[in-house]
């Protein structure tokens, strides 16, 4: 009985997996044919693209005179039914990378459970097998321990129980695993219907979106014919009456033109007057020129006095430095002498006073000789110091020369400074008088 239920549970599972696989070959047809939808779909999304880039075109093209309210609507519009292929598209993408990925799990699921038939195949054969060697080995147990009425009563309830713990559990598992198999199988094909059904209605409505897109864009078309014919009608009606504003522009302009020469007559006259002032003053100006340069050479002389008076009175002040210098080494001299006579002297005291208790007479003979030579020393050094005052006199005689040659110099400055005084009051006076 367990071998029978098993060769049917085993058929039925053949007979479901033949159905699954001719399911699988059913979805592989649809996604087949739903791809080629899709590409029918994306070569219609081009068309419809194509068709709106000529709209856009025409739009550029009538840009220049359709009102910016119409462009801006046309605009929207288009953008708008772009974005509605874009998520069209966008959809039928989804809808079939989830429909492959389904169909994928599916054929997985199927080998899942082609690999699970085979391993309960394999295991329910191996089950049988031992059942039926454990029944033959119950059997000979119970022919073989017949002595005993109590043994056998014991045995024989105990192998049964065996028996069926060993033989029904099996089936019963094989059953519920495969019910489940059906059930998971059956759910999964339902909500693949379901899917495809939902992609066929999506097909649908897309397919009606196109449609209605494709009536949208043939009425925007004829919009756009009228459009352009009452345009054209604007253009001509606005033409005729540029025509006549420029008539009467060009009327207008010349009156001004007339206008314009007039008042060209008038400026000419003003700029021969112009001219003829500028004439007379130019003569004034070279006139003044003329005096400016004599100024300037006048100016110029009194400034090369002025010069070498300042060079004599450099000369001057740089011989009476010479002079004081020498002076003051002179003087210096007068003091190294006066020092060594001081120095010689006190050498010749000393020497005195060395030889004092030797040479006292000598020593007064000498030292009135001493003095006398002092004496004469002295009346050098009187007639040096008035070689000394008659210098002093020389340099202050010097000095007055260069104070009376800056009392010369400022008289020059002075003058020099009248003369650039009475050169502005003349430069000023010609500029009154050209004014």
């Amino acid at each position: 009985m367990a071998q029978a239920l098993s060769e049917e549970e085993f058929h039925r599972m053949q007979a479901q997996l033949l159905e699954l696989r001719t399911q699988n070959y059913q979805l592989s047809d649809d996604l087949r044919k739903n791809s080629a939808e899709l590409g029918v779909l994306r070569q219609k999304t081009g068309v419809l693209e194509r068709d709106l880039g000529k709209a856009q075109k025409v739009n550029y093209n009538m840009s220049g005179h359709v009102t910016q309210q119409e462009v801006d609507a046309l605009l929207g519009e288009t953008a708008m039914l772009q974005g509605k292929l874009h998520s069209q598209e966008e959809d039928f993408r989804l809808q079939n990378s989830t429909l492959i990925a389904e169909l994928s799990k599916l054929c997985t699921q199927i080998e899942q459970l082609e690999q699970d038939n085979q391993r309960l195949k394999e295991v329910g054969g191996a089950s049988l097998l031992r059942v039926q060697a454990e029944n033959s080995a119950l059997q000979n147990k119970m022919a073989g321990v017949c002595s005993s009425f109590h043994i056998h009563a014991c045995l024989y309830p105990y192998a049964c129980v065996h028996m069926d713990v060993r033989v029904y559990p099996l089936p019963s598992l094989v059953r519920t695993k495969i019910d489940e198999i059906n059930q998971k199988k059956e759910d999964d094909l339902k909500s693949l219907n379901l899917r495809i059904q939902k992609l066929q209605t999506d097909l649908g409505a897309a397919n009606q979106t196109m449609a209605e897109m494709r009536e949208q864009l043939l009425g925007k078309e004829k919009e756009h014919e009228v459009a352009l014919h009452t345009l054209r009608d604007q253009i001509q009606t606005v033409k005729t009456q540029e025509v006549n504003l420029l008539r009467e522009q060009q009327g207008a302009l010349s009156a001004e033109l007339q206008q314009r020469r007039a008042e060209q007559e008038s400026l000419l006259a003003q700029r021969d007057d112009l001219t003829s002032q500028i004439q007379e003053a130019s003569f004034a100006s070279r006139r003044l020129l003329e005096q400016l340069s004599e100024e300037s050479q006048e100016k110029e002389r009194l400034q090369r006095e002025l010069e070498d008076s300042r060079k004599t009175a450099e000369k001057r002040k740089v011989m009476l430095d010479d002079v004081a210098t020498q002076l003051n080494q002179e003087k210096s001299g007068h003091k190294e002498v006066l020092s060594d006579l001081k120095l010689q002297q006190e050498k010749e005291v000393l020497a005195v006073r060395a030889r004092y208790e030797k040479e006292l007479r000598g020593l007064h003979e000498e030292k009135n000789r001493c003095e006398e030579e002092l004496k004469q020393q002295l009346r050098d050094e009187k007639a040096r110091s008035k070689d000394l005052e008659l210098c002093q006199q020389t340099v202050e005689e010097l000095q007055a020369e260069v104070r009376t040659k800056e009392e010369s110099r400022d008289c020059l400055e002075r003058r020099l400074g009248d003369a650039e005084v009475r050169g502005g009051r003349t430069l000023g006076g010609t500029g009154w008088k050209r004014e």
